[in-house]
């Protein structure tokens, strides 16, 4: 079965005539045993039968406006649908569009949400929607069922049109393919396009998402004011770091430097007194202020703020300023015996054959080579060379930008170590951030050694 990874981000916006929004999640700030739902938020793997596990874990994002229920649901498709594809994964809108006379939970024009199939399912989809089930994924019949008990009759007149859309749509729930036969839709016709047939994501909607998502945090209800400024500065940083994951795939339609500068630092009505930029590097100090932190936790028991990677008895202070529960050990792959340098303009290709496969494979700290048929090729590395585990190819290392990355994140006592988050390796050398783009994501290791590309 194939292995599907992606981002886990979702954000709630606003469109007239549409509404929907799971019930409360989590507090931030507690210390364990009750970490954040978020932990690892942007390091989840599944699989095309893992889907329940990815609704169960979008249902906790603790940085979205969940409290805010009147309106949202098409934004809730469109980003999730651009999370899935800002990890290599496809897929559809299916828009529940209500007929004159009968709307849906009585108030809304129509809902959506996103669409998948499954291997193996030729006469099935399945719906990703907590707003109807937090803990698992939805075939489309009961999907439909769910947002009114007459709706469980796909022969009553009031049985809603149901609309298929790329998973770039944005409200567009007035056109599209019109599913025949909900309880048995074939898969081949509405399922998802392989993910180089994908439409793109225009970055003029992405703006406006994300600006319009901002707004609906500020109109939550019995929500403090730290965890306000929180959520609009997560969803900053992760909306920021979703785009430059859609341009290295090719599925970005702008550049991620024409993301507005309300989305990157929204100017919110409310919010802590006296807290400084959120930069990673100084600890804000008071408790509402690192509440409000995407990089440090508060702890209750110890009563202040406690930078990134620092430990609370088992818990950590990890990534978006949550605690979590450190990785499991695991086995430590043994080190690559880096190859010495070839001789300028030329390469063997059996330095590159693992098991009659050629990886890419480090030369030196300049290059990473292999062949393709019988002729050698290289990619020149700007900063770096990364060295991977037998059977593993090799990466350049690449700078980041410096407000991508604190190095407060990968910082092990005095030590810098490749930390994953998002898919992407991280730390910093004497020159700043940098990273390793892994093809198929990254897993993280056990505290005080270096994660590793999946």
């Amino acid at each position: 079965m194939k292995t599907r990874r992606y981002l886990l981000l979702v954000v709630l916006l606003a469109l007239a005539a549409a509404g929907c929004g799971p019930g409360a999640v989590g507090t931030l700030g507690e210390d364990p045993p009750a970490p954040s739902a978020a932990s690892h938020e942007r390091e989840t793997t599944l699989n095309k039968g893992d889907f329940d596990a990815a609704v169960r874990h979008l249902a906790g994002l603790p940085y979205l406006p969940w409290k805010y229920t009147s309106d949202g649901c098409y934004a809730r498709a469109f980003y999730f649908s651009m999370t899935l594809a800002s990890m290599g994964i496809p897929s559809n809108h299916v828009y529940c569009v209500a007929k004159s006379g009968y709307p849906i939970m009585g108030r809304w024009r129509y809902h959506v949400a996103p669409v998948v199939k499954r291997d193996g399912d030729p006469s099935q989809l399945y719906v990703l929607d907590p707003l109807f089930d937090r803990n698992q994924s939805v075939r489309l019949a009961d999907w439909v069922a769910r947002q009114d008990a007459r709706f469980s009759d796909v022969s009553w007149v009031g049985y809603p049109n149901l609309i298929v859309q790329p998973g770039t749509s944005y409200g567009s729930w007035g056109s599209g393919d019109a599913v025949q036969n909900p309880r048995s839709p074939d898969a081949a016709r509405y399922g998802e396009p392989p993910f180089a047939q994908m439409p793109s994501y225009s970055i003029s909607t992405i703006n406006s998402a994300c600006e319009v998502m901002h707004r609906y945090i500020e109109l939550e209800e019995q929500t403090s004011l730290s965890t306000k400024l929180y959520k609009h500065r997560r969803l900053s940083q992760i909306t920021l770091q979703t785009l430059g994951e859609l341009s290295a795939r090719g599925k970005l339609s702008g550049s991620a430097s024409q993301l507005s500068a309300s989305c990157r630092d929204y100017q919110a009505a409310s919010g802590p007194a006296g807290c400084m930029p959120d930069d990673g590097n100084t600890n804000p100090t008071s408790k509402d202020c690192c509440l409000a932190s995407v990089y440090f936790c508060w702890s209750n028991s110890l009563g202040r703020c406690m930078a990134p990677g620092s430990r609370v008895g088992s818990y950590q202070c990890g990534d978006g300023g949550n605690w979590v529960t450190p990785s499991a050990p695991a086995p430590t792959p043994p080190a690559p015996t880096p190859p010495s340098p070839a001789p300028s303009g030329s390469w063997s290709c059996a330095r590159s054959s693992y098991l009659g496969a050629q990886l890419w494979t480090c030369d030196g700290q300049t290059h990473v080579r292999k062949c393709v048929g019988s002729t050698p090729t290289a990619q020149t590395c700007t900063r770096g060379c990364y060295g991977a585990a037998a059977g593993k190819r090799d990466y350049c290392i690449s700078a980041a930008a410096s407000s991508s990355w604190s190095c407060t994140s990968s910082a092990y006592g005095s030590v810098q170590l490749w930390t994953c988050s998002g898919g992407r390796l991280y730390k910093c050398d004497g020159s700043g951030p940098v990273f390793v783009a892994c093809e198929s994501g990254c897993v993280g290791r056990t505290l005080g050694s270096d994660d590793v590309c999946r």
